[in-house]
Formats: structure tokens, sequence, C-alpha cells
């Protein structure tokens, strides 16, 4: 069995992104009558699967930056979706949980 090469590695990488953004126009489509953004959903989502995840990590695993997070969950608070709460390591970072019906949208 051979390594591959790096033409087929491009192509695997290239037909990765174009279906993912096709799947992300998709979940945008269906989560728009909800009144949420694709990546407002995400957060949520993601925050279901780390009930304790900071925005660091938040924004990390969306592939954000904090800034573009720190919009995301002040929206997404301000609408009763998630909820902060403070690290029992460091009282200085946020937490941020799903409020149940943040975990309702997301179900």
């Amino acid at each position: 069995m051979h390594a591959p090469d790096t033409t087929e590695l491009i192509d695997v990488a290239c037909r990765l992104i174009v279906t993912g953004r096709s799947m992300a126009r998709q979940l945008a489509a269906a989560v728009r009558a909800y009144g949420l953004s694709e990546s407002e959903f995400r957060l949520l989502w993601i925050a279901q699967r780390c009930p304790a995840c900071d925005q660091k990590q938040l924004a990390n695993q969306l592939g954000l930056s904090p800034a573009q997070v720190s919009g995301l969950v002040e929206r997404l608070r301000a609408g009763g979706s998630i909820f902060p709460s403070v690290a029992v390591d460091d009282r200085r970072r946020q937490l941020w949980q799903l409020t149940p019906s943040g975990g309702a949208m997301v179900s």
C-alpha cells in the first residue's frame, strides 16, 4: 500500500470543503426558521456537547475569532439560549451552558 500523493490529498481536501460548505448552507436554511444563524446554532450544538466550555474553547471549535464568538455569545445570552457560570479554577473565566430553551432548539 502506498502513501497518497499530494495531488490526491488536495483533491480529497477540496471535495470535503465543497461538501462542508454545501451542508453549512443547508443547515443555515434549516435553522433560519428558529431565528438562528448557522454559527449561532453550531455554538449551541457545541455547548450541548461541552457543557463547561469557555469562549476560547468555543472559538477553537467553531473556527471563529474570539471577537466573533463574543458577539454570538452575547446574542444567544440576550435571547435566553445560554447562560454563564464561573469556572471553579479561575473566577475570571466564564463557562457557557445551555438553558432549557437553548437545549430545545438544538434538539
